[in-house]
């Protein structure tokens, strides 16, 4: 059966679906069709359980039988816009079984207008952008008067496509709480006092930092809020406030213990047109790998005088304001003359606004190895200037490096190996380190016949042992069953892993479709989900300050460091016309693989 929670409905609110099966006690949830004027989105699923009971026909029992029990899967339906529509008649699949709906029909009406004292704001700190430089975007929901029951709906926040998004990092000496959104969905929100426009406010905020991807015009639909505002009270009764975010001392300075009158209302923020422009290609150097901003570029190269198979350190260190984090270790030209090792890299950056400001280090090991003067070349450092509209390149160099001869230099070994009656013409074959494998002399322990295992006392044993094991691996296994059904954390702790793994495998497609953008996002979330199930919370909370909750369990620095790495990595995606290819695609693959599997084994 499918049934609506309502069929008017004031424009912002939503519909609830909900569709009932009965008489099964597991089935996925069925695909619903798109349906015009409505945004659906599925909100869960219940299990009713099953009762017995016992027929009897003058006082003598016949036969014992169940009923009721099944699934309930609820739908969410968002209309677009007022009017009054129809949710056609379509076919669902349950369990195997198909199955055809009634026809609905939802009106959409326009609910009484939020007052003065209430309404939305949706704001970014710039409109036009260049690809990969950052937006801050800003969400405001003004109040002066006691809220009992709300519900914001943010439509572009589940789904939004071509952009990376991400949270701001936190001021730590302010206070934020978490607010619900779109259902079940919590972003972390500061709640203060403002003035807007000679009347005070209070005001709750949480921003967002989008990223674009790729290049166009872009609009975020309105932000939509349903609220009881309090009119009135009535009657000196203490009554509860409407939830943990509001629930504070504003009850008691507007109830003052009495119960409160609401009424209705609801509000609509503006909407965000926002631009996307490529980067220019005439003037880009080759240098050039992404870097947006305002930097400042220096190497540095030290000891200048080194011994034959000691080490040189080239430091080459990027500071300023931008997308520090993305930046990639400037093109360091191959030296013949020496033995180069993979650069570490360091981020020491605050987040200041939409922007890191800071400062990333490459250092790179060289060995000389041999005696003499030799030359390390000039090193380049591209950056586009969003704020001059134009690149700017800095180069440092070169660095001349004095060898001299080593105290111990290295030795090759070389093995001749000549062909039979060549000895004297010094012919044959050069291998250069090459180990001898040698012929094994001795045979090692030798055993006599085993005792047949059918023969032995063990075998006998399991003969008796099976069926009380039986018993108790069916008592654990329903009992393990059960705390699924009831404990979700433990659930979802349980089913991390498996449904990271099987998310992961699906990444694949991406790395043969040739789809950076969407793959880090899909690599980014799959983490997200795993951190979240693993640890119990919401997604909304995952990022790379999730790194100091995993200290907080004991996790080793070691993998806490991989942790960070990944989500780092992840949010290197380049964004200019140097695009990610398949094989860095698939080594990051491979490193979230490695990740999970290490967490797998400390959470």
């Amino acid at each position: 059966s499918v049934s609506l929670d309502k069929e008017s409905v004031v424009f912002g609110d939503s519909v609830l679906l909900t569709i009932t099966a009965r008489g099964i006690s597991q089935a996925e949830p069925p695909q619903l069709p798109e349906i015009p004027d409505f945004e659906v989105r599925f909100a869960g699923s219940r299990q009713e359980s099953f009762s017995s009971y016992t027929v009897a026909i003058q006082g003598r029992r016949v036969e014992q039988k169940t009923s009721g029990g099944g699934m309930m899967f609820d739908y969410e339906f968002i209309p677009k816009k007022k009017g009054v529509f129809n949710i056609p008649s379509f076919i669902l699949t349950i369990a195997g079984r198909q199955y055809r709906t009634s026809e609905y029909s939802i009106e959409v009406v326009e609910a009484n207008e939020a007052p003065e004292d209430i309404f939305l704001t949706f704001s970014a700190d710039k409109n036009q952008v260049y690809l990969g430089e950052k937006i801050l975007l800003t969400f405001k929901w003004y109040f002066n008067q006691n809220i009992q029951e709300y519900r914001i709906n943010i439509p572009w926040l589940s789904g939004l496509k071509n952009f990376l998004v991400e949270d701001p990092q936190l001021d730590k000496s302010k206070r934020y709480q978490r607010l619900v959104i779109n259902g079940n969905e919590e972003v972390i929100a500061e709640k203060k006092s403002e003035y807007y426009k000679g009347r005070q406010y209070a005001v709750v905020v949480f921003k967002k930092i989008l990223t674009p991807m790729s290049t166009g015009e872009y609009t975020l639909e309105p932000a939509y809020l349903k609220c009881d505002a309090v009119t009135g009270y009535k009657r000196r009764q203490r009554d509860r406030f409407f939830n943990d975010f509001f629930g504070s001392d504003i009850d008691d300075f507007f109830g003052m213990g009495r119960k409160a009158i609401t009424e209705a209302f609801s509000a609509r923020s503006n909407s965000l047109s926002l631009m996307v422009r490529p980067l220019p290609e005439e003037g880009q150097p080759v240098s050039f790998s992404g870097a947006v901003g305002n930097f400042d570029f220096q190497v540095s190269v030290a000891p200048l005088k080194v011994k034959a198979g000691d080490p040189v350190t080239v430091t080459m260190k990027v500071s300023g304001h931008g997308n520090i984090e993305q930046i990639e270790i400037p093109q360091f030209p191959e030296l013949p003359e020496f033995k180069g090792y993979e650069p570490e890299t360091r981020v020491e950056a605050k987040q200041i606004g939409v922007e890191s400001v800071g400062e990333k280090i490459f250092e790179k090991v060289l060995v000389p190895k041999k005696e003499g003067v030799y030359q390390i070349p000039p090193v380049s450092f591209s950056y586009f200037d969003s704020e001059k509209g134009r690149y700017q390149t800095i180069t440092r160099g070169p660095f001349p490096v004095s060898v001299e001869k080593g105290l111990k230099p290295e030795k090759e070994l070389t093995i001749v190996i000549l062909p039979e009656g060549k000895e004297k013409k010094g012919e044959g074959i050069k291998f250069i380190k090459q180990d001898i494998r040698y012929i094994k002399t001795g045979l090692g322990v030798i055993r006599g016949e085993e005792r047949l295992f059918y023969k032995s006392f063990v075998f006998w044993l399991w003969g008796f042992v099976p069926a009380p094991l039986i018993a108790l691996g069916c008592f654990l296994f329903q009992r393990r069953k059960m705390r699924f059904k009831q404990d979700v954390g433990f659930a979802r702790y349980r089913r991390a892993a498996k449904v990271a793994s099987r998310e992961l495998k699906s990444c694949e497609k991406l790395i043969k479709q040739v789809e950076p953008g969407n793959f880090y996002i899909e690599i980014s979330k799959i983490l997200n989900n795993y951190l979240a199930d693993k640890l119990n919370c919401s997604t909304a909370s995952m990022s790379v300050e999730v790194v100091d909750a995993l200290r907080n369990k004991g996790i080793e620095e070691v993998v806490l460091k991989d942790v960070k790495d990944c989500y780092e990595r992840c949010e290197l995606v380049k964004f200019s016309k140097v695009t990610s290819n398949k094989q860095e695609m698939q080594r990051l693959l491979n490193t979230a693989k490695g990740l999970i599997a290490k967490l797998e084994k400390v959470l």
